[in-house]
């Protein structure tokens, strides 16, 4: 394998004619590294990043990750099993998203839509950056602002903090000139309006996303004659896995769970797919390679953290907040893991 060049953008990179065609290479295109003729560069787990494709390599199993860029599954080794993508990091632990979605589901069927589970802990608020505890926050900034730029309200004179989301339009010194005022660009406005993250009450510290699927996933009824999960999205994602016959390879069933509010906002806050302009996000190329499913911004994922009797909180990818809605309701199921470094 060869390091090319550096390129200052795409352009760049194409253009240059003087680049091996038949051989792996290297490239650097700004900040991002791109790998040529899938050249499958594993390494060891603690030098993951965001992106990087999880594995487990049966000849002396252990996890490990391709990194981003380098990844053909066409011509990855067969000692390897691809388990999921790496959305976050910190520095005990990768956080691992499935490749595959699990499809839509309700949060609660019967009885169970409108009774809260007594299971699970329950929070009944989540709370902005500019301090308000509210119903509802931006989880992810770029749909936020893409949706309520041109979908706001028309308010005028709108004092601070608020929760009023105005259109792109009606910032401005004469129609709100209190917010122009603090905040000086629409984006900063709107980020007043996001997750207050990290913060140590409401919603957004629900870690438990594990413990809350094994208590709900593990729940069943019987609904004329037929067992039936009582709460069907974290059932899906307890029971989802990825068998590989004589391993243990740690990606099987009972390893994966529904994320809470403090995983999806992890999961989802620098997801690009499906906010036009944008290039694709780190998480969602790695993915792509992998040949699964991407996570859209504008599209609504149940987490597994309850708000109340019959409501429970979710990703909404039309507003690019993070809400609660009826558990009746049925929203993509995204199961995730981790693993310790």
């Amino acid at each position: 394998m060869k390091y090319i060049n550096k390129y200052d953008n795409e352009l760049a990179y194409n253009a240059d004619t003087n680049r091996p065609t038949t051989e792996a290479t290297v490239s650097k295109i700004g900040e991002v590294i791109k790998f040529d003729k899938g050249y499958n560069l594993v390494a060891e787990k603690q030098f993951c990043a965001v992106g990087d494709t999880v594995i487990y390599d049966k000849t002396d199993k252990r996890i490990k990750v391709v990194k981003l860029g380098s990844l053909n599954p066409a011509t990855l080794d067969a000692r390897y099993v691809i388990g999921g993508t790496v959305y976050n990091r910190t520095n005990t632990e990768m956080q691992v998203v499935s490749n595959a979605s699990q499809g839509n589901a309700m949060w609660a069927d019967g009885i169970y839509q409108t009774q809260a589970s007594g299971l699970v802990q329950v929070y009944g608020s989540i709370t902005m950056n500019n301090g308000i505890d509210t119903a509802f926050a931006g989880y992810n900034l770029e749909r936020f602002i893409a949706y309520y730029s041109v979908n706001g309200t028309d308010d005028v004179n709108v004092t601070i903090p608020t929760t009023i989301r105005i259109k792109e339009s009606k910032f401005n010194i004469t129609d709100n000139p209190l917010l122009v005022a603090h905040y000086s660009t629409y984006r900063e406005y709107m980020k007043s309006m996001m997750v207050k993250y990290p913060y140590s009450k409401n919603a957004i510290i629900d870690k438990n996303g594990k413990e809350n699927t094994q208590f709900l996933g593990s729940v069943l009824f019987t609904d004329v004659g037929v067992e039936k999960p009582a709460y069907p999205a974290a059932y899906i994602a307890l029971n989802f896995g990825i068998v590989t016959v004589g391993e243990g390879t740690g990606f099987e069933i009972g390893n994966w769970w529904l994320p809470s509010t403090h995983e999806t906002n992890l999961l989802i806050k620098d997801s690009t797919v499906g906010i036009a302009g944008l290039p694709t996000d780190d998480m969602n190329r790695g993915i792509s390679d992998a040949g699964g499913s991407t996570l859209s911004a504008t599209t609504s994922y149940w987490t597994s953290t309850e708000r109340a009797s019959g409501l429970s909180w979710y990703f909404n990818g039309i507003y690019g907040y993070l809400n609660f809605n009826t558990k009746n309701y049925s929203y993509q199921v995204r199961p995730i893991t981790s693993i310790k470094l």
